[in-house]
């Protein structure tokens, strides 16, 4: 028997399989950030482990990001701060006889910093 993934278990497994090194370099930004009052957003993967996928609504903060959209096919993830606004969306399409999974995300800068941050 298959277990069938929605777009919020898909979303956890990618970031649960997140390499080392991105998390160490997350961890490097958060201190870098700091003086200049930027907020520690952690790393991938955090909070993904500690709770079954139906325990998340929307409101809950899952990892870096606020859930804003969670239905079966779809989260719509969002991190917003002083100087960018973050948009992640997980897509999991069943149009054919296999399940495809696509990922999109958007930036926002709000001010000059956003933009030399990015």
């Amino acid at each position: 028997m298959s277990t069938v993934l929605n777009a919020l278990d898909l979303y956890i497994l990618m970031v649960n399989h997140t390499p080392s090194w991105i998390n160490a370099l997350l961890s490097l930004r958060n201190i870098c950030v700091k003086p200049f009052g930027l907020k520690d957003v952690g790393n991938l993967g955090d909070l993904a482990t500690t709770s079954t996928t139906t325990k998340y609504q929307v409101g809950d903060r899952l990892d870096l990001f606020h859930i804003d959209k969670l239905t079966d096919v779809e989260v719509i993830l969002t991190l917003n701060d002083s100087h960018l606004d973050i948009t992640i969306s997980v897509l999991k399409s069943n149009l054919s006889q296999t399940s495809n999974v696509y990922v999109a995300t958007a930036v926002r800068y709000n001010n000059l910093i956003g933009r030399l941050y990015m």
